[in-house]
């Protein structure tokens, strides 16, 4: 039987969890219309909540594996299940005007289901304050998933700027 879910991605930084802000960029970039704006040498906690209940046994962020763990919900919350992980920036480059950095996120729950989506990311440095907050406060990416019978890859059927 398909499997249906949504996934919902957030990004605060740290140390203040502070919101990051995106940019609705039409078709000017190869991969999305959105762009991600984010510093280097910073920190941020990324949250990955799962509609209906998923286990994560691993995320990778940028080619590096995350450590995540479990958050608490609220009893209102009985069909999710949260996840958090750090995630530092130190050593990304900083991007170059009119160019942005594919940033891969790969989700892996139980049974080998597989979830891998690519953000689109400009980076400022690390003390740049005001270009970073151009744009519209990004609540949330949310992922509409869909796992075909017999398939351990997520196929994603809609994603949604929040």
């Amino acid at each position: 039987m398909a499997n249906n879910f949504k996934v919902i991605v957030s990004i605060k930084k740290q140390p203040k969890d502070e919101p990051v802000f995106q940019k609705h960029d039409g078709e000017r970039f190869q991969h999305s219309c959105h762009t991600v704006k984010l510093n280097t040498n910073a920190k941020y906690t990324v949250t990955v909540l799962f509609r209906p209940e998923k286990t994560l046994t691993r995320l990778q962020i940028q080619g590096e594996r995350a450590e995540f763990s479990r958050v608490k919900l609220d009893k209102n919350e009985d069909d999710a299940c949260q996840y958090q992980a750090e995630w530092s920036t130190i050593g990304s480059d900083i991007s170059k005007s009119g160019k942005r950095k594919e940033v891969p996120l790969v989700l892996e729950m139980t049974n080998g289901v597989t979830m891998k989506v690519t953000l689109q990311v400009k980076f400022y440095k690390d003390e740049e304050t005001v270009h970073c907050c151009w744009g519209q406060e990004l609540h949330s990416i949310q992922y509409e998933c869909y796992v075909p019978d017999g398939c351990t890859f997520v196929d994603v059927k809609k994603e949604k700027y929040l």
